[in-house]
């Protein structure tokens, strides 16, 4: 009798067991990523700069919402201005952020490879695909 009882309880434990090792696995067999947290306003900033100062305008232009990207028409133009104003960053400091729910704002220090130090402002929107640049101004 206990050793009905035994087999009975182990069958049970098995199963829930088996269960809830399914339920987790089964995104994973369907192709779907179980937690995918998007990047945070931080990470954007610094690949948006990055991708200027690395002279990658495509990642760059990509990391703006729609209507920065209206402004600047294309990667290329994107570069052409960049470059005649002579506005490739080098090395940035943020010196201060201003934060809502919707909307981050990074300002600080920038040194630009012409060798001359000026200040940069990035201001990011939150949008169902994520954040993405909204605005960006580089000033010396």
């Amino acid at each position: 009798m206990e050793h009905k009882k035994f087999l009975a309880t182990f069958a049970a434990i098995s199963l829930i067991v088996g269960c809830c090792v399914m339920m987790l696995l089964y995104p994973l067999l369907k192709g779907e990523e179980i937690f995918n947290p998007e990047p945070a306003p931080e990470e954007i900033s610094f690949s948006f700069l990055n991708a200027l100062a690395n002279d990658d305008y495509q990642t760059a232009f990509n990391l703006c919402d729609d209507l920065l990207q209206e402004d600047l028409i294309d990667p290329q133009n994107m570069q052409s201005e960049i470059e005649k104003n002579q506005l490739q960053p080098a090395r940035w400091e943020i010196l201060s952020q201003s934060i809502s729910p919707d909307e981050v704002e990074f300002s600080g220090s920038m040194d630009f490879r012409i060798h001359i130090s000026g200040t940069f402002r990035i201001t990011l929107r939150h949008y169902e695909d994520g954040w993405k640049v909204a605005v960006f101004f580089l000033d010396y």
